[in-house]
């Protein structure tokens, strides 16, 4: 069993994702930080044993934090560590067959059908803002960064946060990254349908004029797509790609370098680096943000690997379940606690609970 057999074996595993997840409720966060704990710990060790509880990696993973780390370590973390990218796992077995930049080598049938979700994509970016989703490099990419460019961070809660967002071009776009938070789901709801109603919510009070009928049909297209499939992280070896030109992305401004740099940085101490993750000092940003990178698809090495992430809306709907509410209930989407009232709600958003 390789690593990433592991964490992928890890972060389906039922029982550990509700052992994680459920306290006195469901609590979110809590679950995201326990994913990224067990991808550090897994990543930092190479360990592949076949038993772990939930508190036995956080018990092992803050004795691993509680050693020092020397310039030996980090240089084995940039000559065996990796990035990582999130995606929509829909097309897993295009990246796994011809690599990321499958676009220019899929047949022109499927490249016609893909060329129509994101020109569908698309048209919902412009008309529910896309202001998060620059293209960085327009010279070496006029058409769409969903083609050319790869997003990519080091190992750790930015690779959760991305994942469980993937992809981000829809769910922190069309969306919106704080509509989830704003729209109670409901006991039993399809993720579909979850999705159009916050979807016809925002074009209802959040377009103008447009044919809102045929952006509805056109979201629902686009919505039976990426929810076909969860979404995936694959693993980018530094080693690899550490000669190729990446970019860093911070504010929405860009940069060119090569990734050598940024690993010459962490050897450097120029960032707090844990085994095989970094992340910046809460109080400061500098140029050079190492958890957001980007590189041209064809930089990428087709041999990759690869680890599902879970069905977090799934999971949930089963906490639901088993706590007996019934279908229909109206529960915080974070907590999966119970409204017992929609009174506080704006009258636009208990429109779509009537």
């Amino acid at each position: 069993m390789s690593v990433f057999d592991r964490i992928d074996s890890v972060f389906n595993n039922q029982d550990f994702l509700m052992s994680a997840a459920v306290t006195n409720k469901f609590d979110s966060d809590r679950l995201y930080s326990i994913l990224t704990i067990t991808l550090n710990y897994f990543l930092a060790t190479r360990d592949t044993s076949t038993s772990f509880s939930v508190e036995e990696i956080e018990s092992s993973y803050k004795k691993l934090n509680e050693r020092c780390l020397t310039c030996d370590t980090l240089e084995n973390i940039v000559t065996n560590g990796f990035l990582t990218h999130s995606f929509n796992a829909v097309e897993r077995k295009l990246v796994e067959r011809y690599g990321f930049d499958y676009m220019q080598k899929i047949s022109p049938e499927k490249r016609e059908e893909l060329e129509k979700i994101y020109a569908d994509l698309r048209i919902l970016e412009h008309e529910l803002g896309k202001s998060k989703f620059l293209t960085y490099r327009e010279k070496d990419n006029g058409r769409s960064i969903a083609e050319q460019e790869v997003f990519l961070t080091f190992p750790g809660s930015k690779t959760i946060y991305y994942a469980k967002n993937a992809p981000e071009r829809f769910y922190l776009g069309p969306v919106g990254r704080f509509s989830f938070s704003d729209f109670p789901m409901m006991v039993g709801e399809s993720q579909k349908d979850y999705l159009m109603r916050i979807l016809k919510y925002r074009i209802e009070y959040h377009t103008y004029n447009v044919d809102q009928d045929e952006l509805c049909l056109l979201a629902e297209k686009v919505v039976e797509y990426y929810i076909k499939e969860g979404s995936c992280i694959s693993f980018v070896g530094i080693s690899e790609i550490i000669e190729n030109p990446i970019y860093t992305v911070q504010y929405g401004m860009g940069g060119d370098d090569s990734l050598k740099k940024f690993c010459k940085a962490m050897l450097e101490g120029r960032y707090m680096a844990e085994h095989v993750f970094t992340h910046q000092k809460n109080d400061r940003y500098e140029a050079m943000d190492v958890g957001n990178l980007v590189t041209l698809a064809r930089y990428i090495p087709q041999d990759l690997s690869f680890v599902n992430f879970p069905d977090v809306y799934s999971l949930k709907q089963q906490y639901l379940n088993s706590i007996g509410l019934d279908k229909g209930v109206p529960v915080s989407y974070d907590n999966c606690l119970r409204i017992v009232s929609m009174d506080d709600y704006p009258d636009d958003i208990k429109k779509y609970y009537s």
